[in-house]
């Protein structure tokens, strides 16, 4: 279990803090409008690369010499997909949305790896993750050799929308994530029911 005042929060978003410094690199999925990413920078001076689907989103990020945010979503392959629009602007998805969606559009699509390669990443010390439901497919598909290359995650498990049907999957991939060394703690959202976990890798 993590505790203060080893553990900060942006947004929600909880990491232990006492690795984070002026030459860690963050990554930022799902930057939204680039709040976790910019205050995280803030606070450590350290690098932050995100990546944005959303064009509007995207374009209302402050981008700066510690931030550096891609257009485009992560996704299983290197082609367009469809963001399905939510009536909130933080909620859009890859995933159909029967209960906010309010239509879709073509965007940018790139792997993980794809995205590192793009940024120039061959470390990462803090990988933010809120994708909507997308975070699942890609703790599933992540290969042991990328996971190794990251240090820290806090994502955001969307498993608390009954439209989406994640359970068994998040599950899953906290099983494995915990199976490869990884240790996992939860903590509640304040604003939502989502839940959001910390997950340090072990190095003992």
């Amino acid at each position: 279990m993590l505790h203060s005042p080893w553990v900060s929060s942006i947004v929600d978003h909880h990491f232990l803090s006492t690795p984070i410094g002026a030459k860690s690199i963050i990554v930022d999925l799902g930057a939204h409008l680039g709040e976790f990413s910019t205050e995280i920078s803030r606070r450590f001076g350290c690098r932050c690369y995100g990546a944005e689907p959303h064009p509007v989103s995207h374009s209302l990020i402050r981008q700066s010499e510690l931030v550096s945010v891609v257009n485009c979503a992560i996704a299983p392959a290197d082609a367009p997909v469809r963001l399905h629009l939510s009536a909130y602007s933080e909620s859009h998805s890859l995933r159909p949305l029967p209960r906010s969606g309010v239509g879709s559009i073509e965007v940018d699509g790139l792997t993980f790896q794809r995205f590192m390669k793009t940024c120039g990443i061959d470390q990462i010390d803090l990988m933010k993750v809120d994708m909507e439901g997308s975070e699942v497919e890609l703790l599933e598909t992540l290969p042991n050799d990328t996971l190794d290359r990251i240090d820290q995650m806090t994502v955001a498990f969307h498993d608390f929308k009954p439209e989406f049907d994640l359970t068994a999957r998040v599950r899953a991939a906290l099983n494995r994530l915990t199976g490869l060394g990884w240790l996992p703690t939860c903590f509640r959202a304040e604003t939502t029911q989502m839940c959001c976990w910390s997950i340090k890798r072990n190095f003992t």
